[in-house]
């Protein structure tokens, strides 16, 4: 008799969390808000501000989009001067060529933090072998594996370094995670956020993502990248708390969020962007940002062509 009594209690228990533990997946619809003009490529994503313009064009203007207040103003670089299809920052800077060199930019401001100097041993050569390529928080890095530090002078010639050292680290090591993760690849610098850490394991063709705590082993697994359904795609960054991703190749109803501190996640239904053509998916600390597809495409006087598309941000659910 006892043990009825015990499995039915059982059976209520099981019961009642059941609702709690559907509940965790919760159906959020935020309001993406379409930033101003059009463009061709993604700059700088960095930690609030995401710069965004025409790398293929001439022009020495771009649009910095503040992803806490949902606005963005205008930038305009020094005369000859313009973005160029370099790797984007994951800091509030971005760099700008110019004819002297490359400068790096305030993403809030557009004001001039360093610069111009060229890239490499500096003595000249072609254009695009004269600019930075890579901006940390206290090095450069050029294609062949020149680095500087842009605040103290120092430069390092390509096979002194290690490879894939850390930008933001003024001893230039090597980019690594907390204990007890330092074997997990760390391949951008917000994937780890205070204690925080987002790592990625299994085989390439099945990834999945996990958030993990320095000093512990437990991992809470996110979400998975898969070869063999429709193509997940999602942000390398854990800033702010929380994870983002989306599945197939259209806005609506693809995108999930996780938050860490609650433990919530959310599908989102997509306002303001819905059906839409996505091209990609970032985050910031604050905000998702969507690059999604117009219908019209642009010519740079070469054989090339270039898609059109536009910035659309949204605040996560929480």
């Amino acid at each position: 008799m006892p043990r009825i009594l015990i499995a039915l209690l059982t059976a209520l228990l099981v019961l009642a969390a059941a609702p709690a533990a559907q509940a965790r997946e919760r159906v959020a619809s935020p309001r993406f808000h379409i930033m101003p003009a059009r463009f061709s490529a993604i700059v700088s994503v960095g930690e609030r501000y995401v710069v965004y313009g025409e790398p293929h064009f001439a022009g020495h203007t771009v649009w910095s989009a503040d992803t806490k207040t949902l606005t963005a103003r205008e930038l305009t670089l020094p005369a000859g001067c313009r973005v160029w299809a370099g790797e984007t920052s994951e800091h509030d800077r971005f760099l700008a060529a110019c004819a002297e060199g490359s400068i790096v930019v305030d993403a809030a401001t557009g004001a001039t933090l360093w610069g111009p100097q060229p890239a490499g041993d500096g003595l000249g050569g072609a254009w695009d072998t004269e600019q930075w390529r890579w901006v940390g928080d206290q090095w450069l890095e050029d294609m062949d594996g020149t680095v500087l530090n842009w605040h103290t002078g120092e430069r390092r010639t390509p096979g002194t370094t290690q490879e894939m050292a850390d930008l933001d680290d003024p001893g230039l090591g090597a980019g690594r995670f907390c204990r007890p993760f330092q074997r997990d690849d760390r391949w951008a610098a917000g994937q780890q956020d205070g204690r925080l850490v987002f790592v990625r394991r299994g085989p390439r063709a099945d990834r999945a993502f996990y958030v993990g705590r320095c000093g512990s082993s437990e991992l809470t697994r996110v979400y998975a990248f898969r070869l063999t359904r429709p193509i997940s795609v999602g942000s390398d960054s854990i800033l702010g708390g929380w994870a983002v991703w989306s599945s197939g190749s259209s806005c609506g109803g693809t995108i999930g969020s996780y938050d860490v501190r609650t433990g919530h996640r959310f599908r989102w239904t997509t306002t303001g962007v819905h059906g839409r053509r996505c091209f990609s998916l970032d985050k910031t600390r604050y905000a998702a940002v969507i690059t999604y597809e117009m219908g019209a495409s642009q010519w740079d006087g070469s054989d090339e062509e270039y898609r059109l598309r536009r910035l659309a941000i949204a605040h996560p659910p929480r």
